[in-house]
């Protein structure tokens, strides 16, 4: 299984409907160098993409990419300062067109043939498959990228924060004792979890009516609960319990 910073994540996907990958450690060099060069970087093809002829193979694994060739120099000098290889390719007629190839220095996953690209472009060679002398500017000593902590908490896309709504265990309460219910917020919400938790069916209206009383008595019960404690009237320990199942987003407040 490839480590960490090598494992891939979908950025989106080409016209073909296949997935577009690029690894932890690329994803982060990307959104470096987005923050040098003032702008958004094309991946024209990831990593882990089989069976693209003109590639012969370097795509194969991880840590290999192919960026759109706008602003090259500039492009090339930064993904470099962060230890890529980043090689400019003019365009080839039939075979490719213009574009920069580049490969993690660091990548622990390369395909065979992208193994071979790193150490001729350690030994100042242009990585193609006639090498030549690599007439790009390098730096001297080549980095070396590490994928820290710090990267991973600023760079990462972050899940937002799930939204716990708060239910007042008095005002339910109340509304299920009540001969006239009116819809109430909280009362949604344990209908909602109701709904998951036994599979109740119930219409989601926020009225705390006998359907509802007579599935929060089921829910009692799952709980071992029985006589006045199973009276289908929210109480602390059932509402609790109700609060802590799979996919409630409602915290008790008393």
């Amino acid at each position: 299984m490839p480590s960490f910073g090598d494992q891939r994540i979908k950025i989106g996907q080409y016209a073909n409907g296949r997935p577009k990958y690029v690894t932890r450690r690329h994803y982060a060099k990307i959104k470096l160098a987005e923050k040098k060069l003032g702008y958004p970087i094309t991946v024209v093809q990831g990593s882990y993409h089989t069976g693209v002829k003109a590639s012969v193979g370097t795509h194969d694994g991880g840590g290999c990419l192919d960026l759109a060739p706008f602003d090259w120099k500039h492009k090339c000098r930064v993904f470099r300062e962060l230890g890529d290889t980043a090689w400019h390719r003019s365009a080839l007629p039939d075979v490719w067109s213009e574009h920069i190839h580049t490969v993690d220095l660091g990548c622990s996953n390369l395909a065979h043939v992208s193994k071979k690209q790193v150490k001729g472009y350690r030994d100042g060679m242009d990585g193609l498959k006639h090498p030549q002398k690599d007439p790009q500017w390098r730096p001297d000593p080549v980095p070396e990228f590490k994928l820290t902590l710090a990267l991973i908490s600023t760079l990462w896309p972050q899940r937002a924060a799930r939204r716990v709504r708060r239910v007042d265990l008095h005002k339910v309460r109340a509304q299920a004792e009540s001969t006239h219910p009116t819809p109430n917020p909280g009362v949604k919400w344990i209908q909602r979890a109701l709904n998951k938790a036994i599979r109740a069916g119930l219409l989601v209206d926020g009225k705390f009516g006998d359907v509802t009383k007579t599935a929060y008595t089921a829910w009692q019960t799952s709980l071992g609960l029985t006589g006045d404690d199973a009276d289908g009237l929210p109480a602390k320990f059932s509402l609790t319990k109700l609060s802590q199942t799979r996919g409630a987003r409602f915290t008790v407040t008393l």
